[in-house]
């Protein structure tokens, strides 16, 4: 399972902007939860996932998983 930071990181920085503590956009293969598209939010004492678009626009703030994209078993490229 991989997990890929995309290249543009620009187009995206808008959305991820909202978010508070770090804000990382992931496709990940295979899908999460039948979501390809997640952002990894970490408060620094909590970190959660949500599905998201391609540009990192939340779909739900209903979260995926409250653990980092490391710890379900993405490997991060």
């Amino acid at each position: 399972m991989t997990a890929t930071i995309p290249d543009y990181t620009r187009a995206i920085h808008k959305n991820l902007g909202k978010f508070r503590g770090e804000a990382t956009l992931f496709q990940l293969n295979p899908p999460l939860k039948g979501h390809e598209w997640v952002v990894e939010s970490d408060l620094g004492f909590e970190t959660l996932i949500f599905p998201t678009d391609r540009w990192g626009k939340v779909k739900s703030f209903i979260e995926l998983a409250n653990s980092d994209i490391e710890n379900i078993g993405y490997k991060v490229q």
